[in-house]
């Protein structure tokens, strides 16, 4: 073909340099992303570990709170102060407090009536010094009549 010389052409890499750069930034910007997702995931399964945490503890004190009822519903005269732990899912009640162990206070006060004494219970259950659950309960007894 007359007028043009074909020799000459330069070669396709060195026609486009700005391909190799653009191969590497996409490469970049995809890491940037999954790095960015991946902590966004574990920070999101962090928040779940610890809501599970929470959740699980306040059902072992509503269990604790509503045992503690049922023996104040069977003798409301006194006060009391128990510790427990899970060993093996299980709630066991320990001699002496340890570090992570749930504490449950039951406050009692008493009231004369005409009739017979109205018993009123505050049960409180808290773990780590962090209260997880309060529960009222109230018993009147006609057997204790004031003379």
């Amino acid at each position: 073909m007359p007028g043009f010389n074909f020799s000459h052409r330069m070669p396709v890499s060195s026609q486009r340099p700005w391909h190799g750069a653009a191969f590497i930034v996409e490469a970049l910007v995809l890491i940037l992303f999954i790095t960015l997702s991946t902590v966004v995931l574990m920070q999101l399964s962090n928040a779940s570990r610890l809501h599970g945490e929470k959740a699980h503890a306040l059902s072992y004190a509503v269990i604790l709170a509503t045992n503690e009822a049922e023996r104040f519903a069977a003798s409301p005269v006194s006060a009391t102060t128990g510790y427990y732990d899970i060993v093996d899912n299980v709630l066991v009640a320990l001699d002496e407090p340890t570090d992570n162990c749930f504490k449950v206070v039951r406050q009692v006060s008493r009231e004369d009536k005409p009739s017979g004494v109205l018993f009123r219970a505050q049960i409180v259950v808290e773990k780590q010094g962090e209260i997880l659950y309060t529960l009222n309960t109230a018993r009147y007894d006609t057997r204790e009549v004031i003379r």
